[in-house]
């Protein structure tokens, strides 16, 4: 009977640290999803084209996030020009982007594939 506490303890336990993983990769792919669509903000004060801005949920997944927020590290963002100029109307822009230089980058790149590769094997091959 012993053993079988012992059998059950360590499951438990292995399944604690397995959750913990798990939400420690959402939380990854969370803040990629964030900066990603933090870096380059763009709208308008006007009640028409804020409820146009809402946040729609991201639907990509980790490794779709990967060329997107190495972009962050390229190249500034385009301003975006608004035609029609109107007093009235208010309209902000914001981009920031980070400078490394390419094996910075490649460095970056290569970290991020070992992220998904681990979580992958973790999600969708640890029980076989």
């Amino acid at each position: 009977m012993h053993a079988d506490e012992e059998l059950v303890h360590t499951k438990n336990e292995l399944y604690q640290q397995i959750g913990r993983n798990v939400l420690l990769y959402q939380q990854v792919e969370h803040v990629l999803k964030k900066l990603i669509k933090k870096a380059r903000l763009s709208f308008s004060l006007s009640p028409q084209d804020f409820a146009q801005t809402a946040e729609k949920p991201d639907k990509r997944t980790t490794g779709q996030l990967v060329d997107p927020f190495l972009s962050l590290f390229e190249e500034p963002a385009p301003i975006e020009q608004r035609d029609g100029f109107s007093p009235e109307k208010i309209w902000f822009s914001l981009s920031f982007t980070f400078k490394l230089t390419p094996e910075e980058t490649q460095t970056y790149k290569n970290q991020l594939q070992k992220v998904i590769s681990a979580r992958n094997e973790l999600i969708h091959h640890s029980l076989q």
